[in-house]
């Protein structure tokens, strides 16, 4: 569904209390079937993965070291590029500097608990890692309540949830990982996004609201430095 309504992206991973890999193959090859090319589609098929993610780092660095080094055997032949989650901003500087294949991608929760990630996110864009964040409806309710994603969603004339997908996107450097299953959702998801990140006067309209926002995530972060 998700395919067919215009998303390029699939995440999955081997931890079924979430994922369902050999379905999500099973879509996969069932879209493309169905006239969607593998080449404008980013993740699972069964030649070659365009990223391959080490889902959840060791409690050992000697661990992660071995771990990584098996994952670059396999680009970029099999892997196109390789990436980490759930990872503290020690263990991603201590893989960065010893990789061969340099991570690409960091997926991790988007929360005040990690103060939304402000370092990692700040790694990640001066050595042009991707930040892809999750959770960003389920751990935020703060967020949603906030009169700033309330002011957005009445100007953009959206629900707030995708008012604080716009916002977050609004930091840079940063992609969501959207859990959506209801298509008009995806629909608007894909429709609103698109026409502000491709539209410069719609989004310098949203400049005053961002930097609220961000002060509002520093705010919330210091808070929670101080608990």
């Amino acid at each position: 569904m998700a395919l067919g309504l215009g998303f390029k992206g699939v995440d999955t991973a081997n931890f079924p209390a979430a994922y369902n890999e050999p379905q999500t193959g099973e879509a996969i090859s069932a879209a493309i079937k169905s006239g969607i090319k593998r080449e404008n589609l980013f993740h699972l098929k069964l030649d070659y993965l365009d990223a391959l993610i080490l889902h959840v780092p060791f409690e050992r660095g000697e661990d992660n070291y071995v771990a990584w080094n098996v994952l670059e055997s396999f680009v970029p032949h099999t892997v196109r590029s390789l990436g980490i989650s759930n990872t503290s901003l020690p263990v991603l500087e201590a893989i960065y500097k010893t990789a061969n294949v340099k991570p690409a991608i960091v997926q991790n929760r988007f929360h005040k608990e990690t103060s939304f990630d402000n370092d990692i996110r700040g790694f990640c864009k001066a050595h042009n890692i991707l930040y892809q964040a999750f959770s960003v409806l389920r751990s935020n309710s703060g967020l949603l309540a906030s009169e700033v994603v309330a002011s957005v969603a009445e100007s953009l004339r959206v629900e707030k949830e995708l008012a604080l997908y716009v916002l977050v996107l609004c930091l840079g450097n940063i992609q969501i990982l959207d859990g959506t299953t209801q298509p008009q959702r995806m629909r608007d998801d894909l429709k609103i996004t698109t026409e502000i990140f491709t539209d410069q006067k719609r989004s310098i309209e949203l400049n005053a609201s961002v930097r609220i926002f961000k002060k509002f995530l520093a705010d919330l972060a210091a808070e929670n430095l101080n608990a």
